[in-house]
C-alpha cells in the first residue's frame, strides 16, 4: 500500500471514529436529557400530562397527576376523556368542551397558552387550577404537554385577604355597631361560600349571638346561650365568681386553651377540619369542656372558633361552620384572627362613640328637660296667683248667694275647678324640682325601691290594702337617677292605691299591691324590670292609647290631676327605659318600668 492510501485510510478511519464517538456523545446525551426529563416529570409537584392530537387523548400523567385527579394509577388517568375531568361548564358560562379547544388550538398556534381553569376530579370535587399548554415536537409529530396547578389554597387565601381589606372598609365607617357586624357577616359569609358565620359578643354573663346567618332556629334554642346551668336552672360559677361556659366556644372565651394542643392556634383559636372524630374522643384526652357536640349533631365538618379581644379581654368570638371537610388553613385561621382583630378594635370605638352619644342625648335632654321645667315652674306660680284671686271671689259669691242654690252650685263647681288646677300646678312644682334636683343619670343600685316603700306601705295600710314586696337579693346596678325613679314608682304606686275606689269589689275580698323586681332580657340586652301590680279592676281597652296622656284621667276631675301616669313615662324615658302595662281579668293590672343594665355587668 503506497503511502498516499495509507493516509487516505488513516484519515477516514480517523473520520468513522470521530462520527462513532460523537453518536455516542449524543445518544449519552439524549439519554441523561431523558433522565433528567423523567426524573423531573415523576417529581414534579405540579401535574404534567401529554395529549395526542387529533383526538387530544391522554398518552402520559406524572404521579402528581394521578394524586390531583384522584385516579387509581397512570393506566386509570390515560384512559379517561380529557372532557370528563371538568365541569360541563366554566365559571363564564361557556361549555368546557369547546373553550377546551380553543385553548388547545391557541397553544397550536403560538407555540404555548396559560390561563386559569376549573378542573374537576374523578369524584366530581371542582377545584381551581392554573394550566400551561405548550407545543412538544417529538419524532416529528406535534404533541402537548399541559402543566396543570391546583390554586385552591392561593385563590383562598387570595379571597380572605380581599375579605379582611373589605372588612376594614366595613368597620371604618360610621354607624351603629349592629349594622356593622351585619355587614361583616355578610361579606364573611357571602365571599367565603361557608354554611354558617356567626359572632358572640358578652352580655353579663353570658355570650350569646349578636348577629348569625345561617343557624337554624333549632341550633339557636340551645346554642345561643354557653352558661352551664344547676339542675334547678342557677348559674354554675367557679371561685372567683365567674360565670361557668361549656363547650368548645365557653373553653376559647374563657382563654383556657391547652398548650400546644393540635386543635389551637397560639392566639387561642380552635379549628378543625373533621369535627366528627371528636364525638369518640375519650375523655381524658377532649380538650374541651362539657362539649355538647352540637355542631357535629347538626352535619358541620369543619368548624372555626375565633376569639374577640377588646382591651385585651376576650369579649367574643367568630364562629365558622361548614358541612364541607378540609375549608380552613392555618393562614385562613390566622387571617380571621385579624379580622377578629378588627372587630374588637371597632367594637371598642362603636361603644365609646355610642356612650359618647348617649351622653351628649342625656345631656341635651337635660337642658331641655331644665327649659321646660324653668317654664313650667313660671307657669305653675303665674297661673296660681289669678286662680287664688278667682278663688276668693267664687266664696264671696257663695257667701252672698242669701238661698240662691243655683249661683250657689255654680261658685262650687268654680271652687272644684280651680282645686282640680291647684293639683295640676303642685304636681307640676314638684316634678320640675325632680328634674332641677337631679339631672343626669348614672348607674344606680336597686335600692331605688327602698325610699318608696315606707311611704306606701302606710298608705296601703290605711286603706286596708296589702302591700308585699318581692326584690331578690344581687340585682344589678342600672342607669337611673334615685329620686326621679323613685318619684316615677310613687305615682304608680298612687295611681294602683287609687283603683281601690270605695265599692271595688276584687277576688277573695283582698285587696293587694305587689312590688316586684327581676333581670330580664330583651333587644340583645340586659334590664332591671320593676312590677307594680294590683288586683283592683282592669283598665278599659277603649282608652289604652291615651292612657299616658298628660291631664288625661278616669276618676273625679276634683280629686284627680291625670298627671301621674304621663310624669312616670316622662322619667323613665328620660332614663332611658321603658314603661308599658298589662291588664287583663284573673291577672289584675301590671305596670312595669325596664331599666336598662350597664353591659359590663
Amino acid at each position: 500500500m503506497s503511502a498516499t492510501n495509507s493516509n487516505i485510510h488513516l484519515r477516514r478511519t480517523d473520520k468513522a471514529l470521530r462520527q462513532a464517538e460523537g453518536i455516542a456523545l449524543e445518544k449519552t446525551a439524549r439519554r441523561v436529557s431523558e433522565e433528567r426529563f423523567r426524573l423531573l416529570f415523576e417529581c414534579s409537584r405540579d401535574a404534567i400530562m401529554t395529549l395526542e392530537p387529533p383526538a387530544w387523548r391522554f398518552m402520559s400523567g406524572n404521579p402528581a397527576t394521578v394524586h390531583m385527579f384522584r385516579a387509581a394509577d397512570e393506566q386509570d388517568f390515560t384512559a379517561r376523556q380529557p372532557w370528563t375531568l371538568s365541569p360541563e361548564r366554566q365559571l363564564d358560562g361557556r361549555l368546557s368542551v369547546e373553550k377546551a379547544k380553543e385553548m388547545i388550538e391557541t397553544a397550536m398556534r403560538e407555540g404555548f397558552h396559560y390561563f386559569e381553569w376549573t378542573h374537576a376530579r374523578i369524584g366530581g370535587e371542582e377545584f381551581p387550577a392554573d394550566v400551561l399548554l405548550t407545543r412538544i415536537e417529538l419524532g416529528g409529530k406535534a404533541f402537548l404537554q399541559a402543566t396543570v396547578r391546583d390554586i385552591t389554597e392561593q385563590k383562598r387565601l387570595r379571597t380572605h385577604i380581599e375579605i379582611s381589606r373589605d372588612i376594614l372598609h366595613i368597620l371604618n365607617e360610621p354607624g351603629p355597631l349592629q349594622d356593622c357586624v351585619q355587614l361583616v357577616l355578610a361579606a364573611l359569609k357571602t365571599r367565603t361560600g361557608f354554611d354558617a358565620v356567626g359572632i358572640r359578643l358578652q352580655d353579663g354573663d353570658d355570650f350569646p349571638y349578636f348577629a348569625q346567618k345561617g343557624l337554624s332556629a333549632d341550633f339557636l334554642l340551645t346554642e345561643n346561650t354557653l352558661i352551664a346551668r344547676t339542675v334547678d336552672g342557677g348559674v354554675c360559677r367557679d371561685r372567683n365568681g365567674n360565670a361557668s361556659l361549656e363547650c368548645t366556644c365557653g373553653l376559647v372565651i374563657s382563654g383556657k386553651i391547652p398548650p400546644a394542643h393540635p386543635f389551637f392556634t397560639p392566639a387561642g383559636s380552635f379549628w378543625t377540619n373533621d369535627s366528627f372524630p371528636l364525638l369518640d374522643l375519650p375523655a381524658d384526652q377532649d380538650p374541651r369542656s362539657h362539649p355538647r357536640n352540637i355542631c357535629i349533631h347538626h352535619g358541620y365538618a369543619s368548624v372555626a372558633l375565633v376569639p374577640i379581644r377588646s382591651r385585651d379581654q376576650i369579649v367574643g368570638l367568630i364562629h365558622i361552620n361548614d358541612r364541607r371537610k378540609g375549608c380552613f388553613t392555618l393562614e385562613i385561621i390566622e387571617l380571621l384572627e385579624g379580622v377578629a382583630s378588627s372587630v374588637g378594635s371597632a367594637l371598642m370605638r362603636k361603644q365609646a362613640e355610642a356612650e359618647n352619644a348617649k351622653l351628649q342625648a342625656q345631656l341635651a335632654q337635660a337642658r331641655k328637660m331644665e327649659s321646660e321645667g324653668t317654664l313650667a315652674r313660671g307657669m305653675a306660680h303665674e297661673i296660681n296667683n289669678p286662680i287664688m284671686g278667682i278663688a276668693n271671689y267664687a266664696q264671696l259669691i257663695k257667701d252672698r248667694a242669701e238661698g240662691n242654690v243655683t249661683l250657689a252650685g255654680f261658685a262650687d263647681e268654680i271652687i272644684a275647678e280651680i282645686q282640680r288646677v291647684a293639683k295640676m300646678t303642685h304636681s307640676l312644682l314638684r316634678f320640675t324640682e325632680q328634674q332641677a334636683a337631679e339631672p343626669f343619670a348614672s348607674a344606680m343600685p336597686i335600692d331605688i325601691v327602698a325610699p318608696v316603700l315606707s311611704t306606701a306601705e302606710r298608705a296601703a295600710r290605711e286603706r286596708g290594702i296589702v302591700l308585699s314586696c318581692e326584690v331578690p337579693a344581687n340585682l344589678p346596678p342600672v342607669f337611673c337617677c334615685r329620686s326621679r325613679i323613685s318619684y316615677a314608682l310613687t305615682a304608680l304606686f298612687t295611681n294602683a292605691l287609687e283603683a281601690f275606689e270605695d265599692g271595688t269589689t276584687v277576688a277573695g275580698n283582698s285587696r293587694t299591691i305587689l312590688l316586684s323586681a327581676q333581670r330580664i332580657e330583651k333587644k340583645g340586652r340586659t334590664w332591671l324590670r320593676l312590677t307594680l301590680r294590683n288586683n283592683g279592676p282592669i283598665i278599659p281597652e277603649v282608652i289604652y292609647s291615651r292612657l299616658f296622656d298628660p291631664f288625661y284621667t278616669t276618676k273625679d276631675r276634683t280629686q284627680h290631676s291625670g298627671l301621674g301616669l304621663w310624669i312616670s313615662q316622662s322619667i323613665v324615658q328620660v332614663n332611658n327605659g321603658e314603661i308599658s302595662f298589662e291588664s287583663e281579668e284573673g291577672l289584675g293590672t301590671l305596670f312595669h318600668v325596664d331599666l336598662p343594665v350597664p353591659s359590663q355587668t
